[in-house]
């Protein structure tokens, strides 16, 4: 017997040690698993603060977007308003380009129209007045067969053929006084 317990004294302190290890093992196991959990819940949780932070820049995002394509929608508009007030200064110009040459043309041929108009009356007014034509002919007879004109210089200041107007003759008198 003596040898028996010999031989399992190594068997059971291996088995002791097997043991020792195994709780020791579980230990090391229960430890790493609480370690893990720990990990994966702090994971988790950055995960969902990660995720949350996502989904408000993505929230952000959308309400930028609507806020460009607002301000686009305005630009659009504005640049439609800009582009009609363009065309209507455009064909203003046209109208008034067109207009200037056409007043150019305009005004030479209504002044002749006018000067021509002016004739013409002229010539039939003169046509349709005989009647004036006649009292100045009678009053020019009478007054040269009077013997006392009213109108006409008397015969003593009526100018001869050969001697030049009142005025030139002064002018010839002072002429030869100088000299």
């Amino acid at each position: 017997m003596s040898t028996t317990p010999r031989r399992l004294l190594p068997l059971v302190a291996l088995t002791i040690v097997n043991l020792t290890a195994c709780v020791s093992d579980d230990e090391r196991l229960v430890e790493l698993a609480t370690e893990s959990a720990e990990r994966q819940a702090s994971q988790n949780l950055e995960m969902a603060q990660l995720h949350q932070q996502v989904a408000d820049s993505h929230n952000q995002l959308v309400d930028l977007q609507r806020s460009l394509e607002s301000q686009q929608t305005e630009i659009h508009a504005q640049r439609d308003a800009l582009e009609s007030e363009r065309r209507e200064i455009a064909q203003q110009r046209l109208r008034e380009s067109l207009l200037a040459p056409i007043l150019e043309g305009l005004v030479p041929l209504l002044v002749c129209a006018l000067v021509l108009l002016f004739c013409v009356m002229l010539v039939y007014g003169l046509r349709g007045d005989t009647g004036s034509d006649e009292v100045i002919s009678e009053v020019l007879i009478e007054e040269l067969t009077s013997s006392e004109p009213r109108l006409l210089l008397p015969q003593a200041e009526a100018l001869t053929v050969n001697e030049p107007p009142p005025q030139l003759r002064h002018e010839a008198h002072s002429d030869t006084t100088d000299e």
